[in-house]
């Protein structure tokens, strides 16, 4: 090796919990997220596909207008995850919740990937986190609800 040349040095790599992987690009080796395979593309735009994410209310947090409600996610790992906000992030038809809970609701997500026959899903676009903060999650694809409940 000639000890003149410069060796470039790799882009970094670093893969998250959920095996989304991000590598060192242009731009003074920003990283940058590679794109999920289901995604579409609009240009250089990579859109994630949104979804209603099937959940469960368990308690209420407030009566208080609009109402706060304590939602709980069971992933696929059976794994419980808690969320708490306003009841319009979790339903439009709140009339049922008033009757008895645990009540079935939904999460607005976005699909951003697929680890090993579960989805890898993001609340984040959607401003909604669990109560410590989580906002990926893998969950089993019939998860889903094309309706909003």
């Amino acid at each position: 090796m000639d000890l003149h040349s410069e060796q470039r040095p790799s882009p970094p790599v670093s893969t998250s919990l959920f095996g989304i992987v991000a590598v060192g690009v242009g731009d003074g080796g920003r990283p940058a997220l590679l794109p999920p395979p289901q995604a579409t593309r609009h240009d250089r735009f990579v859109t994630p596909q949104e979804a209603n994410l099937r959940c469960e209310a368990v308690s209420w947090i407030s009566h208080d207008f609009p109402g706060w409600l304590r939602v709980r996610l069971v992933d696929v790992n059976n794994a419980s995850w808690y969320f708490v906000d306003k009841v319009p992030v979790f339903t439009a038809d709140n009339s049922r919740l008033e009757a008895r809970l645990p009540a079935p609701v939904h999460i607005r997500c976005s699909i951003i990937g697929r680890d090993d026959g579960a989805l890898v899903v993001s609340t984040a676009p959607h401003g909604v986190e669990t109560e410590d903060g989580q906002c990926l999650f893998r969950v089993h694809p019939g998860q889903f609800d094309r309706h909003k409940v």
